[in-house]
Formats: structure tokens, C-alpha cells, sequence
């Protein structure tokens, strides 16, 4: 990163994070974003994740990680997500969840298990005594 003239000049992006949605099932007064259940549950579209992805290529990065809201609570939104990154050859470092999707094992394996056949590697799980106050 170079600095110059007091303007802020990024010579090359090599990581990020693409928010899939702003609904969550908790509501931390630590989030970035003020993620709540009070957001709509709205996700990111395809059309829009393609064009997210192609800008981060645009500019050099390579890899990201995926985070919300909780982006499990759109699970088929999730996968559309994970495979417009790929197309477009961009990593997923990691998805970031609370986990409060997670209802039984075998349904929770299962959904591991095809995001793991999308690539997937890794899963950050945040837990704080602010996540396991859930209100979904």
C-alpha cells in the first residue's frame, strides 16, 4: 500500500469479504453491520454475486470469505454464492456463521457436506456470549 499526497492509494487488494445478507439470528451490539433479526430477509442475488465476484478479479483478489447476517439461513443462496465464486475463480477462505442453523447433526453434516463438494474448506464459527442468545 502506498500513501501519497495524503490520498490513500491501494496498489493491490488481496483479500475481502462478500455480505450475503444483513439478516441474523442474533443481534450483537459488537456487529459491524447491526445485523438483527429485524433486517429483511433479503440475500444476495446470483446476477449480484457474479458481478461482485468479477470486480474483486477486476482488481486482483484472488480470495475471500463469505459472512452476513448469518448466511445459513439461506442455505440454497449460500450455494448460488459459493458457485458464482467459483465460476469466476475466485477462493473462499471461509464461510462465517453463528451456527444457529444448525437444528440436528445429520442435517448439519449434510449441508457441510455440499458446500464441501462446492470447495468449501473451511468454516469459522463465532461464538461469544452474544451469540448464544438467539431469537430466530
Amino acid at each position: 500500500m502506498a500513501v501519497s499526497n495524503s490520498n490513500l492509494k491501494i496498489d493491490r487488494l488481496y483479500s475481502g469479504g462478500v455480505i450475503t445478507n444483513y439478516y441474523c439470528s442474533s443481534r450483537c451490539r459488537h456487529c459491524l453491520y447491526n445485523s438483527s433479526p429485524s433486517w429483511k430477509k433479503e440475500y444476495i442475488t446470483p446476477q449480484m454475486a457474479d458481478k461482485v465476484f468479477k470486480t474483486l478479479k477486476k482488481f486482483g483478489v484472488y480470495s475471500v470469505h463469505i459472512g452476513g447476517g448469518e448466511p445459513f439461513l439461506n442455505f440454497e443462496g449460500l450455494k448460488k454464492v459459493v458457485e458464482k465464486a467459483n465460476e469466476n475463480g475466485v477462493y473462499i477462505e471461509y464461510i462465517e456463521t453463528n451456527a444457529s442453523w444448525v437444528e440436528n447433526e445429520k442435517e448439519a453434516k449434510q449441508k457441510l457436506k455440499e458446500l464441501k463438494s462446492l470447495g468449501i474448506e473451511t468454516i469459522l464459527v463465532s461464538i461469544s456470549p452474544f451469540h448464544l442468545t438467539l431469537s430466530v
